[in-house]
């Protein structure tokens, strides 16, 4: 029953994504993306258990989805105004950073940590994490603008 479950689960993921890059609904775009997600959840819940991992999530966690949204929008509006803005002569917009976050004592716990949050920190436009270091619990993120909410805050607690 519980693989049933996490099948179900990879399947929704990348079917409701396409569903909602679509403009109308076709019986033949509707079939294909079926297919296709669950061929996609077949082989996530085969290669995590290939990979004898467990993800466990704490539930203080659940609070990064509530700002998420707002941070999404309000990157995404801070992004498109970019090209407006005058930037020094010869720097690119943007920078990198480093982002600690609260060691877990864990091993489960601190990679599922790491895999959630490199998530949470790419969803919103601003941001990107670019590289990992678990052994100091560090993400390395692309930022290309400033301004709050920022999920970086969010998820370093």
């Amino acid at each position: 029953m519980i693989r049933v479950v996490e099948v179900l689960v990879w399947w929704a993921a990348p079917f409701g994504v396409w569903l909602l890059t679509l403009s109308t609904l076709p019986v033949a775009e509707l079939t294909v993306a079926a297919a296709a997600a669950l061929l996609c959840a077949v082989a996530a819940t085969v290669g995590r258990r290939a990979a004898d991992e467990r993800w466990r999530v704490r539930a203080r966690w659940l609070r990064w989805l509530v700002v998420l949204p707002v941070a999404v929008v309000a990157d995404a509006c801070r992004v498109l105004l970019v090209p407006l803005r005058r930037q020094p002569q010869g720097r690119p917009p943007g920078r990198l950073r480093e982002i600690r976050l609260e060691p877990e004592t864990d091993g489960t716990l601190a990679t599922t940590r790491f895999a959630v949050a490199t998530t949470v920190l790419s969803v919103a436009p601003g941001t990107f994490v670019v590289d990992t270091h678990s052994e100091d619990d560090v993400l390395v993120v692309h930022s290309l603008v400033d301004g709050s909410p920022r999920m970086d805050d969010v998820v370093r607690s």
